[in-house]
Parts: structure tokens; C-alpha cells; sequence
């Protein structure tokens, strides 16, 4: 499975990034984004699982999981921007 990493915002020095999966028929040519759970504290874009990654590729759709600032260290308002 092809992952390709983006850098798509900035914390003070930190880069936030998402990882992209490209279904490479994409006869529906959505993407799918997944922004990952733990109350907004735990957790990365890397949690979900290789097999329901593979099935939203198979059903011809991209993929796109994203990691953002947690909590406590960020804010709400400061997680809310990062991933605007």
C-alpha cells in the first residue's frame, strides 16, 4: 500500500502532517478523510487499521488520515485551526 506524507500545517516548530492513499482506479474519485479519535488527548493518524484502509481503496475511494495538535498542549481553538 502506497502512503504519501504531507506536512499541511505548522504548531511553532511542529509540523502536522495526513497521509494520502491513492486508490489508483478511483472510478468514484472521492476521498475519504479521517481524522482520528481519542477525545482530542491520544491517538494519531496511523490508528486505523491497514484492512480498513485497503476496503475504502477497493470500493474505488482515496484515503486521506490527518494528525492534529492535542489537548492538553493545544487548545481547542488552536486544534480547530490546525486542521481548517
Amino acid at each position: 500500500m502506497k502512503t504519501e506524507e504531507y506536512t499541511y500545517s505548522h504548531l511553532r516548530d511542529l509540523p502536522i502532517k495526513a497521509s494520502f492513499y491513492r486508490c489508483e482506479s478511483a472510478p468514484l474519485n472521492k476521498i475519504i478523510l479521517y481524522f482520528h479519535g481519542g477525545g482530542l488527548i491520544y491517538g494519531s493518524r496511523h490508528d486505523i487499521s491497514e484492512n480498513a484502509i485497503q476496503s475504502f481503496l477497493d470500493a474505488g475511494y482515496h484515503f486521506l488520515s490527518f494528525d492534529y495538535p492535542l489537548a492538553p498542549e493545544s487548545e481547542l481553538k488552536v486544534i480547530l485551526h490546525s486542521v481548517k
